[in-house]
């Protein structure tokens, strides 16, 4: 296959007296008109000794593009060869190592994605980002400030500006540092539309923001998020922004509705962002939002989990947990937990078994040591078999006991809450104790 660039300069060459790639000579059989026509007129010239240059004047003169054709022939000789190609070790030369604002979280100059459901704490979140940025206080697993520049930028497309102002003063921000983008009047924040790129494009330039956040990518486009060449037209100009001032990008996004559920529960994967699947390939950094069952209940203000749920970058981070919290003055506050909460899992009969164990053996530490026959005849009357006794025996045998060694007559089995250090011989069967 030759391209129309590829016979342009092959003729250009071949005009200017230059050595034409010989892979593309072999090939010139497959030239498309018009110049396989110049080529053919250039072939004759050679051949009887004429000029070239009026062989190929000759061959277009009943071209309507002639003066066209010309000019782009002409621009190749200029030009030199159809293209300058880097290798990776010339081009990297001028490429700076992946920089973050947020190690692990946010890069800077890309976008990232923020999805969760509805209801979750997308906004609220973000806000604690931002105000981390303006005030330059470490993020919330520890890591340091990736950038010196303390303005940010909100674009409210779901134009609630009072729920942010009101966030904003119970948490003490420094609202000078906190710039909002608003739709005009009577109007929607449509980035498909040039006055609203160049407004965020101009507000970035100016105020030179360390993060610069989306809210949301549904409220930012009449076009939606299905279409593929809308999305990448959309997120290229997002990415492009990033990139060109070297700031964190965050796009708040949702998640697709699951039937009989109100709100995300645990696992968020890339299969549950809505529209179209470019959207999620296109930011470098994905992280999900999830309410997480600690209980048997459901929960609506239970804890949160943050997590990565793509990176192209590095390592995924250990996930994260908050909690939203009234406030001392009514309104609400955001509490990082240092440890991301995990699941509600329904407790089994062994579980259960190993309860019961604990707090029997517990009871009796004012009494005395208990004989495993006895433990064994109080776990039947509670309904657990005595395979269930003695896996929970191996459960919790750093703190259970034996007074006289399982093997000897009088053995019992005695609680303790320091750590027992025992050997491998101290095992505990079904068979050996009794």
């Amino acid at each position: 296959m030759i391209t129309r660039r590829m016979m342009v300069q092959a003729i250009a060459d071949r005009l200017g007296g230059l050595e034409v790639d010989r892979r593309i000579t072999r090939k010139s059989k497959h030239f498309a008109d018009p110049w396989k026509g110049i080529w053919e007129a250039l072939d004759k010239a050679d051949a009887c000794g004429g000029a070239l240059y009026e062989a190929m004047l000759n061959a277009l003169a009943a071209n309507g593009e002639r003066d066209k054709i010309l000019a782009e022939i002409s621009y190749a000789r200029k030009g030199g060869k159809y293209g300058e190609f880097q290798n990776l070790e010339e081009l990297g030369a001028d490429l700076l190592p992946i920089q973050w604002l947020w190690p692990g979280w946010i890069p800077l100059g890309m976008i990232t994605l923020l999805g969760a459901a509805p209801g979750v704490g997308k906004t609220s979140l973000m806000l604690d980002l931002a105000r981390r940025v303006i005030h330059q206080h470490a993020w919330p697993d520890g890591k340091g400030m990736g950038v010196s520049r303390q303005n940010c930028l909100f674009v409210d497309a779901e134009n609630v500006p009072q729920i942010i102002n009101q966030r904003a003063i119970q948490w003490g921000m420094n609202r000078k540092k906190l710039f909002l983008m608003h739709p005009d009047m009577d109007d929607i924040l449509d980035f498909s539309q040039q006055r609203y790129k160049d407004r965020l494009t101009e507000m970035i330039a100016q105020l030179e923001p360390g993060l610069v956040i989306i809210d949301s990518l549904s409220s930012v486009s009449s076009k939606g998020e299905n279409n593929i060449e809308d999305v990448r037209q959309m997120l290229s100009f997002l990415n492009m922004l990033a990139r060109e001032y070297e700031l964190g990008m965050v796009i708040i996004h949702h998640l697709r509705k699951h039937s009989g559920m109100q709100m995300q529960l645990f696992d968020i994967s890339l299969d549950d962002f809505r529209g179209s699947s470019h959207i999620a390939a296109m930011a470098r950094s994905v992280i999900g939002v999830s309410v997480v069952q600690t209980q048997s209940i459901t929960d609506r203000n239970g804890p949160r989990r943050v997590e990565i749920v793509k990176t192209n970058l590095g390592p995924y981070p250990e996930a994260l947990g908050f909690s939203m919290k009234d406030g001392a003055d009514g309104g609400m506050v955001l509490l990082w937990d240092g440890k991301a909460p995990e699941a509600y899992k329904e407790p089994t009969q062994r579980d259960e078994c190993r309860e019961w164990l604990e707090d029997f053996l517990k009871d009796a530490m004012e009494r005395k040591p208990v004989p495993p026959k006895e433990v064994l005849r109080a776990a039947v009357e509670e309904g657990f078999s005595r395979a269930l006794v003695f896996q929970a025996r191996g459960e919790l045998r750093a703190h259970i006991k034996n007074t006289e060694g399982r093997k000897k007559t009088g053995n019992c089995w005695q609680w303790s809450d320091e750590i027992v250090d025992y050997s491998g011989s101290e095992t505990e069967s079904a068979e050996s104790t009794e």
